[in-house]
């Protein structure tokens, strides 16, 4: 009998926690199932509900607590091993990630993901992913992520990768990933674009135009305010990883985070350099080639200096071109 994995991570989410486990528990589920939560290290009370719920489904939820120890050096990953954690513990034949602050809405969306990806005419499909509606909740404003103009369709990898962006907690997909997901290298980099670009290697990913999952932007998370620089260097590690993977698609990649290079090389000084350390400290400068390039602000050799205007040179002509085309598409909707 198939079975189903859901893997949900927690940290501090008292607030949203019983929703989020609710939402699972709710679903149709079509074949056996299993909730995994790993906590990390709470200290509001998250644990406690998430005990309480375990008590009510002994036999489907197991919970793992990840110890917070009392240093002042900041790991920069431990989400992201949070998740690597939950993965290698899942035993299921389809798998996918749930944040703890989001939920799933209506009953049917796994029942459905796993009819699609069951059907024999998909199984060119490593996964099935649907629309999320996005709660900006300290303005109390709700819009749906995707165009609802958008149908259902199967996408490859080259058009997702150039044109769309689907939330992981959407995504449901086949645990022939897993081994890649979990490889030494990039296990400790598992946020969510780069989890949908390793599942998209193994094959096209089935879109839902369908709203059932909803995720709550509270306004503190790591793109707010100061964290742009430390996000921006994050998701070069990711560039990094993915010219590894997919070198074939190192052109998409290069358009994709065209404005991460470009902002970098315009915004970080000196200054910034103890705000990213817990991200650059642990990498490999010879797999994390471009992303330890962009960190370095003095004492850089003529190649490197090359090197650095190069990224910025070709950064900068793939933002003028997505701007041009901006203009035309509008010119001609206008029309």
């Amino acid at each position: 009998m198939k079975k189903i994995s859901v893997m949900l991570t927690s940290y501090n989410l008292v607030d949203y926690i019983d929703e989020s486990i609710s939402s699972v528990v709710n679903q149709e589920m079509p074949c056996d199932w299993e909730l995994l939560i790993g906590d990390d290290g709470s200290d509001d009370g998250t644990l406690s509900k998430i005990q309480e719920w375990q008590t009510k489904y002994p036999d489907k939820i197991r919970y793992f607590v990840n110890e917070r120890p009392q240093t002042q050096v900041k790991d920069g990953y431990r989400a992201a091993k949070n998740r690597a954690s939950l993965l290698e513990k899942a035993t299921g034949d389809y798998l996918i990630y749930l944040d703890g602050d989001d939920c799933w809405l209506g009953t049917e969306k796994l029942r459905t993901q796993f009819a699609i990806l069951e059907a024999a005419e998909n199984q060119d499909c490593s996964c099935c992913a649907h629309n999320i509606e996005a709660y900006v909740i300290p303005e109390n404003r709700r819009y749906n992520w995707i165009s609802e103009d958008m149908p259902s369709q199967k996408i490859t990898l080259r058009k997702y990768w150039s044109y769309y962006y689907f939330h992981t907690n959407t995504l449901l997909f086949r645990k022939e990933c897993k081994p890649l997901l979990l490889d030494s290298i990039y296990r400790n980099h598992l946020n969510d674009t780069f989890i949908t670009f390793v599942v998209l290697q193994f094959g096209k990913v089935y879109y839902l135009n369908r709203v059932w999952a909803r995720y709550n932007m509270t306004g503190n998370g790591l793109w707010t305010g100061h964290n742009t620089v430390y996000g921006y260097f994050r998701n070069m590690t990711l560039y990094d990883m993915e010219r590894r993977i997919a070198p074939k698609l190192k052109f998409n990649s290069m358009r994709k985070h065209s404005s991460e290079i470009k902002y970098l090389h315009d915004h970080y000084k000196a200054e910034d350099k103890q705000s990213v350390e817990p991200i650059l400290r642990p990498l490999d400068p010879e797999v994390f080639r471009v992303t330890c390039l962009l960190a370095m602000t003095e004492n850089l050799t003529v190649s490197e200096r090359i090197k650095k205007v190069y990224l910025y040179f070709v950064a900068c002509c793939f933002l003028a071109v997505r701007l041009f085309q901006k203009k035309i598409i509008k010119k001609v909707r206008q029309a």
